[in-house]
């Protein structure tokens, strides 16, 4: 009897050691791919192809209530389904999770280069749904509209956000009982003061302004929407005026009138039966057919120290995606994460490591292609290379601009080496034609033959050849292959710097030295490009559509100049980049 004691009490503390938070079993995590979306879930198979079927059900509604724009981005869209509320709190928090912490079942974030939602999957499709269904309308209005007032922007997120969704139809536009509480039993805010918003500092630190404000927009859009035919158009016509530069609040006058009439207008409206939409949609993908695969734990621990980040548990992010790098140095996903850790850290030098050989492994970013192109112009000034990695970039995201402009560069580089070999080849076209007795072969062979002589100013062939040609010929005969002397004048040269400064005067000479006077703190110095055709130029001065010269453009241009530095009494530093700030 007593060993049958012993043994249940065994067994009762064994139970109760697996089940205390610390001891808690380890979770498998999935990967569930639909055509639009890849879920990682440490939930079953079934929810995680849930979560993104309907996920494929509310993009089908924006696509198809919005025709028009564009509904994917640049930035990735990283899902990420939670099999119940402690599973929730370990990937918003990690470690840091007080007793006692509300969570949220739906959380949409953005980070560096790409946006995350996080929702719990054991709870009804509508309460985690919803707050997702807004972000990703937020997500869209972001990429087509470039203004668009706050208050606009929310009361479309909530108008549409709140949508029911199946195969074959949503409802959208459907009675927000908050909302309609709100507007039915509370003073509404002065109009000024919602169109006027642009920050959230009408509501800031007042819960019941904040709800106020939130069901004001909503029930504005949708008596727009969904109120009065003669309302058709009007938000359309709101914003074309906002656009064209009338402040969002006169703009607001001149389409919906007198705001006092909008007050009492927008208090009938809540008070009546509301209306709603049906938008039929045709979804062709099967849920069961999504495939679904096993993450590995180097896997699961990028995706989850992506999400740390994302709440802003920074230290918990990082130790969990060294431990993923740790595990496995060719997860890509980890070094992006790495990335986007030293980015928020100002740590530039560290970030472009990362996600420069996240490209080489087939990172999902475009900022890994973004940083792999300048570690190429770095290390081996290779601009086919950083042109092929930036193509990439702007493929994955042709909505970033400073993409665009490096792209911009790097091929107007490429132009400017092409047009120094052409010059070149001109130049020695014209040294044949001066001098008739020089041997053929081109300007290097030359100059270690039988051309060394004209060099140094005591060799009797530079003498014999000059003497056959006229005497403004040989004068410039003279000065062409001293500026070529000079221009391959041995420098000794030590460690790469930088210098910011403005620069104060160019001067440019052939073949393709460039002089320029840096004003930097309260000295001057020099620095010296002997080719500038290879010299990298980066900044928004390249971007226009005239073609860059920097014998002209540079002029009182605030820089930054990447060099070797020269031990020379007439300049401090070799060239090798030239960043224009403004």
């Amino acid at each position: 009897m007593t060993n049958r004691r012993y043994v249940y009490s065994l067994f009762i503390l064994g139970f109760l050691a697996c089940s205390l938070p610390g001891h808690a079993k380890e979770r498998k995590w999935i990967e569930a791919r639909s055509p639009h979306f890849n879920v990682f879930s440490d939930s079953s198979e079934k929810r995680a192809r849930q979560t993104a079927h309907r996920l494929e059900q509310f993009r089908k509604v924006m696509e198809t209530a919005f025709p028009k724009y564009k509904i994917e981005g640049g930035r990735s869209l990283v899902v990420v389904a939670a099999h119940n509320g402690n599973s929730m709190k370990r990937l918003l928090f990690g470690e840091n999770d007080p007793p006692g912490r509300m969570v949220p079942v739906g959380f949409f974030a953005n980070a560096t280069d790409r946006d995350y939602v996080i929702l719990q999957t054991d709870v009804h499709v509508d309460q985690a749904y919803p707050i997702i269904y807004k972000g990703y309308v937020s997500r869209i209005l972001q990429l087509n509209i470039r203004t668009l007032p706050r208050w606009l922007a929310i009361g479309l997120s909530e108008f549409y956000g709140e949508a029911k969704c199946s195969d074959k139809n949503a409802f959208i536009g459907l009675p927000h009982e908050a909302f309609l509480y709100y507007l039915r039993n509370r003073r509404m805010l002065p109009w000024e003061v919602l169109f006027s918003d642009t920050d959230g500092s009408a509501y800031a630190g007042d819960r019941t302004r904040h709800e106020m404000f939130y069901a004001q927009c909503w029930g504005l859009v949708h008596y727009m929407q969904l109120g009065d035919k003669e309302n058709s158009g009007k938000l359309n016509a709101y914003l074309s005026k906002v656009r064209s530069g009338v402040s969002s609040t006169d703009a607001a006058r001149q389409i919906f009138g007198d705001f006092e009439n909008l007050r009492l207008e927008i208090n009938r409206y809540g008070n009546l039966s509301m209306k709603h939409m049906r938008i039929q949609i045709e979804l062709e993908t099967k849920e069961d057919e999504y495939p679904i695969r096993v993450l590995s734990e180097s896997e699961s621990l990028a995706v989850r120290g992506g999400v740390l980040f994302a709440n802003r548990q920074m230290e918990q992010s990082e130790r969990m995606l060294n431990k993923a790098l740790q595990l496995d140095p060719d997860n890509p996903a980890a070094h992006e994460g790495m990335g986007m850790l030293f980015l928020r850290q100002g740590d530039r030098a560290k970030a472009g490591e990362h996600y420069a050989t996240a490209a080489d492994l087939g990172g999902q970013s475009y900022l890994s292609y973004f940083f792999a192109a300048e570690a190429a112009l770095k290390r081996d000034s290779d601009l086919d290379k950083a042109e092929e990695y930036m193509q990439k970039a702007v493929a994955m995201n042709p909505e970033d601009k400073a993409s665009r402009d490096f792209l911009k560069n790097i091929l107007q580089n490429k132009e400017n080496r092409l047009r120094a070999e052409r010059e070149k080849k001109e130049w020695e076209n014209r040294i044949r034609n001066s001098k008739p007795d020089s041997p053929s072969g081109d300007l290097t062979e030359a100059d270690d033959s039988s051309m060394g002589g004209f060099m140094t100013d005591e060799s009797t062939a530079n003498n014999s050849a000059t003497d056959e040609l006229s005497g403004d010929q040989s004068m410039q005969w003279q000065e062409l292959n001293r500026r070529i002397d000079e221009s391959k004048r041995p420098v000794r040269t030590g460690p790469k710097s930088k210098i910011r400064g403005i620069i104060r005067s160019v001067g440019c000479e052939y073949p393709a030295v460039m002089d320029i006077t840096l004003e930097s703190g309260n000295k001057r110095q020099m620095l010296r490009a002997r080719n500038y055709y290879e010299v990298g130029y980066w900044g928004p001065e390249l971007s226009g559509e005239e073609e860059f010269d920097p014998c002209r453009d540079l002029q009182d241009c605030q820089v930054e100049i990447e060099y070797v530095t020269a031990f020379d009494e007439d300049f401090i530093g070799l060239i090798q980049a030239i960043k224009i700030e403004k």
